[in-house]
């Protein structure tokens, strides 16, 4: 009888490590992987980031968004009806955001890529040729014509500014501060001024980093911040307390 037991349990000991291994095995495939399809990812993400970039692409954008409604007006004429220099200026603009579009509705990469980067000139370029879109829709009897663009600029609606900030964790800078500010401060300074304050504590961190006086400040220096803002302007209060303390430095007024 103890025989029979023993053999028992070693068979299951020996199924539980074997499905111990099958599960480790399966991780270890499903995160190689998306290691590969990252790898493959990135050629991808930067021939659409160098399009949307280049030069020739703020064109089309500049003129999307000042000349098109003009020159074509909405009301008269769908996708088919542009003339040819308005439609040299709308295919790209529409091919690039149709590709990012399908890429985001497929799961190949994740909407907030194209929404932290170029969600403004998404929502900006379909306000502009959403009256176009609709128009060709009815003239075609498409409902899905320009589908993935119109899905596109949803999902940058859907991530405002606020939004991606909380999403990504976003960190944001002391406005009143730049680089050269941190000369001659140790490291430990530097990260003290920038690390929570503790929990209960009253007083701001010690760290003291020199503020330039106003003949030394680059342009878009604000000395009357006290601290960082969020995309929905909320002040970070600590960020508050340490500018404060940092404004009480008698070196300000040297220089």
């Amino acid at each position: 009888m103890g025989q029979v037991g023993e053999t028992s349990l070693a068979n299951a000991a020996s199924l539980l490590f074997s499905l111990l291994a099958l599960a480790l095995s399966a991780v270890f495939a499903l995160r190689q992987s998306k290691i590969m399809r990252d790898s493959n990812l990135v050629p991808v993400l930067t021939d659409l980031f160098k399009e949307f970039r280049d030069p020739s692409f703020k064109e089309h954008m500049s003129y999307i968004q000042f000349s098109l409604w003009g020159e074509c007006p909405p009301s008269e004429t769908g996708m088919t009806g542009l003339t040819p220099e308005a439609r040299s200026h709308v295919a790209p603009v529409m091919g690039l955001f149709t590709t990012v579009g399908l890429l985001v509705a497929h799961g190949v990469i994740d909407e907030l890529i194209p929404a932290s980067s170029m969600g403004g000139s998404v929502l900006r370029s379909w306000a502009r040729l959403s009256p176009y879109i609709y128009e060709e829709r009815e003239r075609r009897n498409d409902p899905h014509y320009g589908v993935f663009f119109e899905n596109l600029a949803y999902r940058a609606l859907r991530n405002p500014p606020a939004r991606l900030k909380r999403r990504m964790r976003l960190k944001r800078m002391p406005r009143q501060w730049f680089f050269a500010g941190w000369e001659g401060h140790p490291p430990e300074e530097v990260a003290a001024l920038f690390a929570p304050p503790p929990v209960g504590a009253s007083q701001p961190p010690t760290a003291k980093p020199y503020a330039a006086p106003p003949s030394q400040r680059t342009p878009g220096y604000l000395s009357d911040v006290s601290g960082p803002q969020d995309a929905e302007g909320s002040t970070d209060e600590s960020d508050t307390r340490r500018a404060n303390h940092a404004d009480q430095d008698p070196r300000r007024g040297h220089g």
